[in-house]
């Protein structure tokens, strides 16, 4: 409560024992209070320079205290209507206050009245359109539409507009004819023929039984040609190491060979011309 600037204590019997006539000179130095207040937190706030005429404050608060006067000698008499705040405003911070708001009090807005017409009376060409010249009847002509062209029109695929990958086409071919008591019957013993009862207990314990021997059939087949193919890769491999190992013995028998002919040959060269010296 004392955080609130300019807060007093009020006793409940003050309150009680004060009279109508303090409570009214109360308010109205109250509500100027308040408006000088509001005045200058909204100059500080949004930098706007709201002046008010000190004479018009001046008139206002003389004016309210001869009507209290008034009021106590003379009750009669009519209290006199407060005068029209003005207010200037910048509309730009390096401007000079050159906007001024005048605010009508709330008895000028009701003698304006309820409004009407800016003008009261127009002539009928105003609301109705007469025969229009040539020109502008050949345009309208040329816009217009008629119902059977539309109706045709109506017909006319959009090809633009169509998604064929987003419809689904449903054909219905029925050779009998709807409508007759016999076809009724006959489509009630074919939807009474098409429903599918549940299997009972023992039935589905011998449907779980088969389906797992089935499964596992399945699975032992699959598992037969893993290994068959596995089998084939290892064999595969088996024999490419053997070509391999071949090859690799023909290689080195072809190499004992030249060896042992070129040694032969070196024999027989150096055999030769011992010979001739003997």
């Amino acid at each position: 409560m004392f955080e609130v600037p300019d807060a007093k204590r009020v006793r409940r019997e003050e309150l009680y024992d004060s009279s109508s006539e303090e409570e009214a000179t109360n308010d109205d130095h109250l509500d100027s209070i308040l408006r000088e207040k509001l005045n200058a937190q909204l100059s500080g706030l949004l930098e706007l320079d709201s002046k008010v005429d000190e004479s018009i404050e001046k008139q206002q608060i003389s004016k309210v205290s001869t009507g209290d006067a008034n009021e106590d000698t003379h009750n009669d008499e009519d209290i006199e209507k407060p005068a029209e705040e003005a207010f200037s405003f910048r509309l730009f911070r390096d401007e000079e206050s050159s906007h001024k708001v005048v605010l009508e009090p709330q008895d000028a807005s009701e003698k304006n009245g309820d409004g009407a017409f800016v003008v009261a009376k127009r002539p009928i060409s105003y609301y109705l359109a007469g025969e229009p010249p040539p020109e502008v009847a050949k345009e309208y002509r040329m816009a217009a539409v008629s119902a059977d062209y539309l109706l045709q029109d109506a017909k006319k695929r959009r090809w633009g507009l169509e998604k064929p990958w987003r419809v689904t086409t449903i054909t219905i071919t029925t050779n009998k004819k709807m409508g007759t008591p016999g076809s009724y019957v006959s489509t009630a013993t074919e939807t009474g023929r098409s429903k599918k009862k549940r299997p009972g207990k023992k039935r589905r314990i011998i449907l779980r039984v088969r389906q797992k021997v089935k499964k596992e059939r399945e699975e032992a087949a699959k598992q037969q040609l893993i290994e068959k193919e596995q089998h084939l890769q290892e064999k595969k491999k088996r024999l490419n190491k053997t070509k391999k190992l071949r090859r690799r013995a023909k290689a080195r028998e072809k190499k004992q060979n030249a060896k042992e002919g070129a040694t032969s040959e070196h024999s027989s060269r150096s055999s030769s011309p011992d010979q001739g010296q003997g």
